[in-house]
C-alpha cells in the first residue's frame, strides 16, 4: 500500500512539474523583452572583471545571473530566449528540491502536495523563471539551502550544515537581497551546532562553527566591493521608508495578486485577509503543536522566519537600509509557506476533520489564484511591456502594405522604451527607426507613429490622432507628415 502511495506521488509531481516547467519555458520564449531586462543583458557584455567587481553600480547586475547570460551569449548568440535559458532551467531544481524537503518536512501525502502547490501555483513567483533577472535564480538556490537545512535539522550532519549555508551564499551571488536570508540562516545554523554538538562533541561543534565562518567570509570578500558600491551610489532608492508591513509584507502580496480580481476587492482589503488566515494558521499551529511528536522543524522554521524579519527591520534602523519591495522579497514565499503547512499540520494532529478543512481551502483558493492569475504571455512586474510585439507588428505591416516608409520613424513612452528599442535591434530593425532615448515628443518633428499611455492622450491630440488602443496603451499617429 504504501508503495503504491509513492508510486502515484511521485508520478503527481512528475506531471506537476513537467506542466509548470513547459508553462515557464513557454513564457521565456512568448513574452518579450521586459524594463529591466535591457540594462542587466547590457551588464552582460561587459567584461568579467567589470561584471563582478561592479564597474557600473546598477541594481541590474546581479553578479552570477549576468555571468551566466554572457555565457549564454557566447554559446547562442544575443538572442532573448537563450538569454534566458539559464533562469527557466533552474526551475527544475527549484521544483525538484522543493519536492525532496516536503518529504522530508511531513508524513502526509496531502500535506506534501499542499506545500508543493503552495508554493509552485505563483504566477508571481513564476514569473521570475521567465526573465533574464537573478530572482528566479537566487531562489533555486535558497530552495537547495532550504532542503539541506532540513537535512541538518534531522540528521545533524556537518555536510549538511555546510551545503545548506553554501548554496544560501550562492544564491546571493545571484542575488544581493538573499542577504536577508543568509545571515540569519547562519545564526540558525550555529544554533542547530549549539545544541547538537557543543556538549557532546566539542571538535565537530568547531569545526562547523569553521565552516560557517570560512562560508560567510569568501562570500564577504566577493560582494563587498559591489555592496559599499551599491551603497555609496544610493542604489536601494526604489525601496521603502515606511515599515516592514507597508513595503514588504504588503507589496508583496500585492504582487502575488497578479491583477486577479476578486469581487472588486482592493488590494489593502485582501491584503489583510489573506495576511489574517496565514498568520491564524501559524499561530494554531504554535498553540497545538504540543501535538507534534518531532517539534524541531516547527520551532527552527519559526524562528528562522521571524529572525529574517527582524532583521529586515534591523537593518533599516541600524544600517539605513531601507525595506525590501515586492520582487526583492520572493525569497519569503518558499520560507512563509513552509512555516504555514508546518501550523496546519500541529493543527491537523489535533483535529483531521478541522486540518483538512483548512487544507481543501488552501488548495482550492490556490489552484484557482493559478488558473486565474498565470500568463505565459504577461510578466505581471512589467505588464505593461507585453504589448511590444503587437506594436511592432502594426508598424511592419504598415511599411510592408505600403502604407508608412521605410523604415517609419517611431518614438515612444519613456517606460515602453528598452523592450521597444531591444527588439528593434533584435528583428524590426528594417521596419522601425526608434528615436534616441529621451527625444521628448514636444521636440520631436521627425518621428509619424508614437507610443504611449494613456494619461498622455490629451496634451498630444493637438498634433496625433489615435490610430490604435491596445488595453489603454496608444498607438498615435502625427498630424504633420
Amino acid at each position: 500500500m504504501a508503495l503504491k502511495k509513492l508510486d502515484f506521488e511521485i508520478k503527481l509531481f512528475i506531471v506537476i512539474g513537467l506542466f509548470i516547467f513547459y508553462l515557464v519555458t513557454k513564457e521565456a520564449y512568448t513574452v518579450p523583452l521586459t524594463h529591466d531586462e535591457y540594462n542587466t543583458i547590457a551588464c552582460s557584455q561587459t567584461s568579467f572583471w567589470d561584471i563582478v567587481t561592479y564597474k557600473d553600480p546598477v541594481p541590474n547586475n546581479h553578479i552570477l545571473n549576468t555571468l551566466f547570460i554572457k555565457l549564454n551569449i557566447a554559446l547562442f548568440g544575443d538572442h532573448l530566449f537563450t538569454n534566458r535559458l539559464h533562469n527557466f532551467l533552474f526551475f527544475i531544481p527549484f521544483f525538484v528540491y522543493l519536492v525532496l524537503s516536503s518529504r522530508l518536512l511531513f508524513k502526509d501525502i496531502g500535506l506534501r502536495i499542499g506545500l508543493v502547490c503552495l508554493i509552485v501555483l505563483q504566477p508571481f513567483l513564476l514569473d521570475f523563471f521567465a526573465v533574464t533577472r537573478g530572482y528566479g535564480l537566487c531562489i533555486s538556490f535558497q530552495m537547495i539551502s532550504i532542503y539541506y537545512l532540513i537535512k541538518r535539522l534531522r540528521d545533524g550532519n556537518v555536510k549538511d550544515l555546510a551545503k545548506s549555508a553554501g548554496w544560501a551564499a550562492v544564491g546571493v551571488y545571484a542575488n544581493f537581497t538573499l542577504l536577508n536570508y543568509f545571515i540569519p540562516l547562519i545564526f540558525v545554523l550555529l544554533v542547530s551546532s549549539i545544541r547538537t554538538y557543543f556538549k557532546t562533541n566539542k571538535n565537530l561543534f568547531f569545526r562547523e562553527c569553521g565552516i560557517l565562518f570560512t562560508i560567510a567570509s569568501i562570500l564577504a570578500i566577493i560582494i563587498i566591493i559591489p555592496v559599499q558600491k551599491m551603497v555609496s551610489t544610493k542604489q536601494f532608492v526604489y525601496w521603502g521608508s515606511k515599515g516592514f508591513y507597508e513595503d514588504t509584507a504588503k507589496q508583496l502580496f500585492i504582487g502575488m495578486r497578479s491583477g486577479v480580481e476578486y469581487f472588486g476587492t482592493t488590494n489593502e482589503t485582501l491584503v489583510i485577509l489573506i495576511l489574517s488566515f496565514i498568520v491564524s494558521v501559524i499561530l494554531l499551529g504554535l498553540v497545538f503543536m504540543y501535538r507534534l511528536k518531532d517539534k524541531k522543524y516547527l520551532i527552527y522554521f519559526y524562528s528562522l522566519l521571524l529572525l529574517i524579519i527582524g532583521y529586515n527591520i534591523a537593518q533599516f534602523y541600524f544600517l539605513e537600509v531601507p525595506y525590501l519591495n515586492s520582487r526583492t522579497a520572493l525569497f519569503f514565499i518558499p520560507l512563509v509557506s513552509i512555516v504555514f503547512y508546518l501550523g496546519l499540520e500541529s493543527f491537523y494532529n489535533f483535529s483531521k476533520t478541522g486540518g483538512l478543512v483548512l487544507l481543501i481551502l488552501t488548495n482550492s483558493l490556490v489552484l484557482q489564484h493559478f488558473i486565474r492569475g498565470y500568463k505565459v504571455n504577461v510578466i505581471h512586474e512589467w505588464s505593461y511591456d507585453a504589448s511590444t510585439f503587437e506594436v511592432l507588428d502594426y508598424y511592419k505591416n504598415l511599411v510592408e502594405s505600403g502604407q508608412a516608409p521605410k523604415p517609419v520613424k517611431v518614438n515612444c513612452y519613456w517606460i515602453f522604451y528598452p523592450s521597444m528599442r531591444y527588439h528593434v535591434e533584435h528583428g524590426y530593425g528594417e521596419f522601425v527607426e526608434l528615436a534616441p532615448y529621451n527625444t521628448k515628443i514636444d521636440d520631436d518633428q521627425q518621428s509619424l507613429y508614437y507610443y504611449t499611455e494613456s494619461s498622455e492622450r490629451e496634451k498630444l491630440l493637438s498634433r496625433f490622432d489615435i490610430v490604435k488602443d491596445i488595453g489603454g496603451k496608444l498607438i498615435m499617429k502625427s498630424k504633420v507628415q
